[in-house]
């Protein structure tokens, strides 16, 4: 699949984006009584995409409705391909008044690995 953000329906919403792959996992930690450091994991670590997008108009509404009801999106970058969820609502910048496109920044969290 080449670089680009789809719907889970595989309707383009942009192709120009930028990704960094990274994992998450909930750790407690704590001080044992001697001084050292104890690390408890929670679960197995998330995998994360961070994506940085640029959109039309219409791309930052469907970026927007697939955050709000939680309908999962493909994220690509040409190599790899993921599935996942926007982890929250992302912050938009307009970068082109004439041309209305948008500038964000998200968190992807994957529930099905890159293919």
């Amino acid at each position: 699949m080449p670089v680009g953000i789809w719907t889970i329906d595989n309707d383009l919403i942009t192709r120009y984006v930028n990704t960094l792959r990274r994992f998450d996992a909930r750790q407690i930690w704590h001080t044992t009584l001697d001084g050292l450091p104890h690390v408890e994991t929670i679960g197995n670590a998330t995998e994360v995409i961070d994506v940085e997008l640029w959109v039309d108009k219409k791309g930052k509404e469907i970026i927007d409705r697939c955050q709000a009801r939680g309908e999962p999106i493909n994220v690509s970058d040409g190599t790899d391909t993921w599935v996942g969820l926007i982890a929250e609502a992302p912050s938009w910048e307009k970068i082109s008044k004439l041309k209305g496109i948008f500038a964000a920044k998200l968190s992807v969290r994957c529930f099905q690995p890159a293919v």
